[in-house]
Formats: structure tokens, sequence, C-alpha cells
């Protein structure tokens, strides 16, 4: 995983791109969180902050903009906590990204890269 977004990285700045490497909740990541106090993949975060590369967790703000809603509920079957995105999730997501473009003042969005369990 290290190796894959360095190469990302590495390619972005060769095309002169800005970049923001995002980590996308999914329902047994947010479990976690929610069990923990912890994402599973702040390990990855730790490293990849080590060696420079900016990224962005997205658990904790799809949770502060849910608020008491649980996290199943904008995915395209709530029901059994599973799928994608439902259209709501999509739309939640694209606005969340967008604040965190934004914040970051990037002008230029090099790509996405979602890791697979």
């Amino acid at each position: 995983m290290l190796a894959l977004v360095g190469e990302f990285v590495e390619i972005a700045k060769q095309k002169n791109q800005e970049y923001v490497i995002s980590f996308l909740p999914d329902n047994r990541s947010v479990d976690y969180y929610e069990a923990t106090g912890n994402w599973e993949y702040q390990p990855v975060i730790d490293a990849l902050g080590e060696k420079g590369i900016r990224t962005s967790r997205l658990g904790n703000r799809f949770l502060r903009t849910l608020e008491n809603r649980g996290f199943c509920s904008i995915l395209g079957s709530p029901r059994n906590c599973s799928g994608h995105f439902s259209a709501e999730g999509y739309h939640l997501l694209a606005e969340i990204m967008k604040d965190v473009l934004l914040e970051e003042h990037l002008s230029k969005f090099a790509g996405v890269i979602t890791p697979l369990p």
C-alpha cells in the first residue's frame, strides 16, 4: 500500500499536479472506529505522514455530518449495512471532498486510489 501510494504521489509530482490521499470509510472501518476510537488505517496514515505525504481521513467528516444517523443509512443496502454508497452517500462524499480540496488549496486533482480490503 505504501509503495503504491508513493508511486502515485511521484507520478503526480512529475506531472506537476497536486494530490490528496483520502481514506474512505466503509461499514467495517466505522464499526472498528466506534469500538476502539481509532481508525483501522491510522498506521498507514502515520507511515505516509513520515514520508511527507499529505493524507485526508474522511471517516470523521462522514460521522460528524451524519450526527446521530448511522453510517449504514447512506449505503445502497442500509438494512444489512452493505453495498456501495446510495445517491445520498455519493452526494455527501462529493461535498466532503469539495471541502477537503478547498481546505488544502488544491487547484489540480490527480486522481483517486481506493484500496481494496
